[in-house]
C-alpha cells in the first residue's frame, strides 16, 4: 500500500541543486542586493516536501504495524479459549477462560482509550500537512501524479483502520459475552465450603438443582450468630437451648445447636447471607424430600403448612399464625408417620437446621477462589 518515493525523489535532484545557482550568480560590487523576503528557494520546497512525506509514510507504516499486531493478539484469545474448553478439569477450564478474558478486556481497554483515534488523528494531520506542501513546491504545474496517488492511498487506509477499529472493538465485547456464557456452562462444583466453614453438597433435581448443607448447622457456627444477633438486639434474650455454657468437648458430644425455633434458624440465614454475600434459607419439605439427607435431628423447612383437614385449619385459626413444616422420619416428632409442623417460635431439643443456596453460589465461590489463583 506504501508508495516507495523514491523514484519521484530522484526527479527533484535537479531541483535541490538549483541553489547552488544562486550562489554562482556574484552581483556587481556597485549593485544593490535584492530583498531577501523576494527570493523564493524552491529546492527548499521540495525538501519539506520531501521529509513530510517521509515523516507520513513511517507514521502510516507504524499504523499498519499495530493493526497486524491487535490481529495476532486477537487470534491468541481465540486460541486460548480454545485450549481452555479442552482442559480435563472444570478448575482448568475455568482457569483458561478467566486467563482468555484478562487479554479481551486489555485488548478492549487500549481500544476504548483512544489510542488509535489519536494516531489517526496524527495521520490525517499530517496528510493535510503534504497537501499544502504539495501546492505550494508545484504551484500552477501539475503535481506528481504519484504523489497524489499516495496521498488517496493514505486517507483510504486511514478510513480503513477507523471501520476496523470499530468492528474489533464490538468483536472483543461480544467475546467478553461469549466466555462469560462458557463460564456459566460449567457445571457447578460437587460441594464447595463457604467462608464460614459450612460445607454444602450440590443435589442434582434438575432445573431445581440446589445445595444443602452437609448436616445441620454447627454448633459453633450458629453460636457465633447468636453472639452478634445479641450484640445488635441487646434486650433480646438467648433462646432457651440455644446457647449453654461452653465446656470441653461439647462440640463433639451436642454438634447441633438444641431448641432452635424457626424464627430463630431464618434470621441464622439472614445474617448467613449478608456474611457470605450470597443468598442462603432454610430448604423446601420437597427441597428435603429429594436430598433425603441423614441427620441426627429433625430439621424446620420454610415450607408454610396448609393441612386441608378440620384440625389444621382450626389449629391456624386459634394460633393466628402460619406454622411450618418440620422434616422429621425415624424422630419422635413424627409419631404414626404423620406431616409434623409448629409454630415459628416453637423449640424442640431435637429440632435444628440446614440450609441452601443456589447453584450460582457455587459457581460464584469456585469463580472468587480461582480468580485468587490466576
Amino acid at each position: 500500500m506504501h508508495l516507495h518515493l523514491f523514484a519521484f525523489l530522484r526527479l527533484l535532484s535537479p531541483l535541490l541543486a538549483a541553489a547552488g545557482i544562486l550562489m554562482a550568480a556574484a552581483a556587481p560590487p556597485s549593485a544593490v542586493a535584492p530583498a531577501a523576503t523576494d527570493i523564493v528557494f524552491k529546492s527548499l520546497q521540495y525538501f519539506e516536501l520531501q521529509e513530510k512525506l517521509l515523516e507520513l509514510q513511517r507514521s502510516l507504516s507504524d499504523e499498519q504495524t499495530k493493526r497486524a499486531q491487535t490481529k495476532r493478539d486477537f487470534g491468541e484469545v481465540l486460541d486460548l479459549i480454545r485450549s481452555a474448553s479442552q482442559q480435563r478439569t472444570h478448575d482448568d477450564q475455568i482457569l483458561g477462560y478467566i486467563g482468555a478474558a484478562r487479554q479481551v478486556q486489555a485488548l478492549l481497554r487500549g481500544a476504548v482509550r483512544g489510542n488509535s483515534d489519536r494516531q489517526r488523528g496524527t495521520l490525517t494531520r499530517l496528510v493535510a500537512e503534504t497537501k499544502v506542501l504539495l501546492n505550494k513546491a508545484y504551484g500552477e504545474e501539475k503535481p506528481d501524479q504519484k504523489i497524489t496517488d499516495y496521498l488517496g492511498q493514505a486517507e483510504v487506509q486511514i478510513q480503513e483502520s477507523s471501520r476496523s477499529d470499530a468492528l474489533l472493538r464490538q468483536r472483543l465485547r461480544a467475546l467478553l459475552g461469549n466466555i462469560d456464557n462458557r463460564i456459566r456452562n460449567v457445571p457447578p462444583p460437587p460441594a464447595f465450603r463457604n467462608a464460614s466453614g459450612q460445607m454444602m453438597v450440590y443435589v442434582d433435581a434438575g432445573a431445581e438443582s440446589f445445595y444443602l448443607s452437609a448436616a445441620p448447622v454447627s454448633r459453633t457456627l450458629f453460636e457465633t450468630f447468636l453472639a452478634e444477633f445479641q450484640k445488635s438486639a441487646p434486650q433480646a434474650p438467648a433462646p432457651a437451648g440455644t446457647h449453654p455454657a461452653a465446656t470441653p468437648g461439647s462440640e463433639a458430644l451436642h454438634p447441633t445447636p438444641a431448641a432452635v425455633s424457626w424464627d430463630m434458624a431464618t434470621a441464622f440465614c439472614k445474617w448467613l447471607s449478608a456474611r457470605e454475600r450470597h443468598p442462603y434459607a432454610l430448604p423446601t419439605a420437597a427441597q428435603l424430600e429429594a436430598a433425603g439427607p441423614q441427620t441426627p435431628c429433625a430439621l424446620w423447612t420454610r415450607t408454610e403448612w396448609r393441612g386441608p383437614e378440620p384440625r389444621s385449619v382450626e389449629t391456624r385459626q386459634r394460633f393466628g399464625g402460619s406454622m411450618y413444616q418440620i422434616w422429621a422420619p425415624d424422630t419422635s416428632l413424627n409419631p404414626g408417620g404423620a406431616e409434623p409442623a409448629e409454630l415459628p417460635f416453637a423449640e424442640y431439643p431435637n429440632l435444628g437446621f440446614s440450609i441452601v443456596t443456589a447453584p450460582e453460589t457455587g459457581h460464584r465461590t469456585r469463580w472468587e477462589r480461582l480468580t485468587k489463583l490466576k
